[in-house]
């Protein structure tokens, strides 16, 4: 059977296999350029995401920051031409909130961080260093975290030193502990039960990260008139921070020390958050500066207390066994007996030690560095405030609105039924558009509706299941359209009557009767 069926097979001549060669091509060919396609869409639609969001962030800062500025020197210019007769711009019923900043100058435009991650890229591949925030995991990490001392480098508050209280991960700025403070409008904000909404608050402003500077203690050798070499501490202001991350020295799972080589690329992360651990440098040398969550300062009275004698912990079995060792701790009790006393020291010299106590401390590098701690605790249920879970001077006034962003966290699976429905409908929409605009034939189309007709008809709930209120809701509403279609007027015969009264109305003011007008529909129609 199987000889017979070969045998009847025509064999390949070779213009057939040059077509089925070049039909093999032709389709490698086709989608080699869907794939390619697919490629370019995927790039023309980040350039587009990655445009947009940057001229966002060009327009806010033109609209709220640039415009007001110029806004504001204009009017300096001409209160100082016209002197006591400039005018009062804080009149109507306005006046108490003139100068305030609104909604729109405090919701500054994110910047996303796969726009960001691209950014980066795209600078290291022409050659220069990526700028901060660092992206790792799809997440953004910055040199400068709460808590830390920075100073600020531009506009009014130019030269001031402040401590960091939060960290703006979506706009990349820093909110500053009473630096930067400004009037906001107080209607944005919620007021408490019991207390008088206010026209106006002063809160503190975010700065942009570029416009701050850390500060740190580092201790510098200087040489006093008698020539000797003396250490000294003070703020020094670093102009650049470099971030690497922790691949060398302790294993932070392990904890074996694995020296200038790297461990395990899957050990490179926080074992508590699993988050990776960043070290922080002085640019161009090795001198680390410690983060926030990894500094914790002598007690006060550790840094003064006096070191108490060591106790002669040598039982009569060891002074016996070994009788060297145990003159040895006499001759040296002995010898430290014979010193002179030591002048008291006077209280700034305690407070010097003190402060050199804590610098050392600062400056102290831990044998196994951590990544930055969870901000949330995990105890609070979902539907916990961020003034409750969260507490700091910011947030002490936020409470859980549906007016503006951050919603609660229950509200997006209650509209998550309603958004699908919508999207739903909109893409039955889109099809039914696309099928009658696409070239088909008139019985597929028929098949189609006939298919969407019984899938609707499925979802139409059945008799067996309504309430006798629905059922008799139904059968009134189905009386009322039959009557309807009964009493409805044909439109031939209606233009009809109405012409045979318009002829019969005619004669019957010239005092002719009209033949073909007959007496019953003119007076049915009258």
């Amino acid at each position: 059977m199987t000889q017979m069926t070969a045998a009847a097979r025509p064999a390949k001549t070779a213009r057939h296999v040059a077509k089925i060669r070049e039909m093999r091509k032709v389709r490698g060919a086709i989608k080699w350029h869907e794939r390619a396609r697919e490629k370019r869409q995927k790039i023309i639609k980040e350039r587009h995401e990655d445009k947009r969001t940057f001229a966002e962030v060009r327009k806010w800062r033109q609209e709220n920051v640039v415009r007001p500025i110029k806004e504001a020197k204009k009017n300096l210019k001409e209160d100082y031409e016209m002197g006591p007769l400039r005018p009062n711009r804080a009149v109507g019923s306005g006046a108490d909130k003139y100068g305030v900043m609104g909604m729109e100058q405090l919701r500054r435009p994110p910047i996303n961080v796969d726009t960001w991650r691209r950014k980066n890229e795209a600078r290291e591949a022409k050659g220069f260093e990526p700028e901060y925030p660092l992206v790792v995991d799809d997440k953004k990490y910055f040199p400068i975290a709460a808590q830390d001392r920075v100073m600020v480098m531009k506009g009014r508050e130019q030269g001031k030193i402040g401590v960091v209280t939060d960290v703006l991960e979506a706009s990349h700025e820093v909110i500053l502990l009473d630096i930067n403070k400004h009037y906001a409008d107080g209607s944005i904000f919620n007021t408490p039960e019991g207390e008088a909404p206010v026209s106006k608050r002063a809160i503190a402003v975010p700065l942009p990260i570029d416009d701050v500077r850390l500060v740190v203690p580092y201790r510098m050798t200087t040489q006093n008139e008698d020539g000797k070499h003396v250490h000294t501490w003070s703020d020094v202001v670093v102009d650049n921070i470099a971030m690497e991350r922790h691949t060398t020295g302790k294993d932070p799972f392990t904890g074996v020390y694995y020296g200038t080589q790297e461990f395990p690329e899957e050990h490179r992360f926080d074992p508590e958050t699993g988050l990776p651990v960043f070290n922080r440098y002085i640019a161009g040398t090795r001198t680390r500066i410690q983060w926030p969550w990894e500094t914790t300062l002598p007690e006060e009275e550790e840094a003064t207390r006096v070191p108490e004698e060591k106790q002669d912990n040598l039982s009569l079995v060891g002074k016996l066994k070994s009788p060297v060792k145990f003159l040895r701790s006499k001759l040296g009790k002995n010898k430290e007996a014979n010193k002179p006393e030591e002048a008291p020291k006077t209280p700034e010299q305690l407070e010097e030690e003190k402060l050199q106590s804590k610098l050392k401390q600062l400056n102290k590098v831990p044998e196994t560095p951590r990544g930055a701690p969870v901000k949330f605790s995990p105890n609070y249920p979902d539907d916990t405030g961020r003034n409750k879970a969260e507490p700091s001077p910011h947030t002490s006034s936020f409470y859980p609105t549906l007016v503006y962003p951050p919603y609660p966290s229950g509200i997006t699976s209650e509209i998550q039924q309603h958004t699908q429905q919508t999207d739903l409908k909109e893409r039955n929409e889109k099809q039914d558009w696309y099928e009658d605009a696409k070239e088909v034939s008139s019985e597929e189309r028929a098949e189609r509706k006939a298919a969407k007709a019984e899938k609707t008809r499925r979802k139409v709930v059945p008799d067996s299941m309504k309430t006798p209120l629905q059922l008799r809701w139904e059968v009134e509403r189905k009386n009322k359209l039959a009557a309807a279609e009964t009493t409805k007027v044909d439109r031939e015969a209606l233009l009809i009557a109405l012409g045979q009264h318009m002829e019969a109305t005619r004669a019957a003011k010239k005092g002719v009767r009209s033949p073909t007008t007959k007496p019953e529909a003119v007076a049915e129609l009258d």
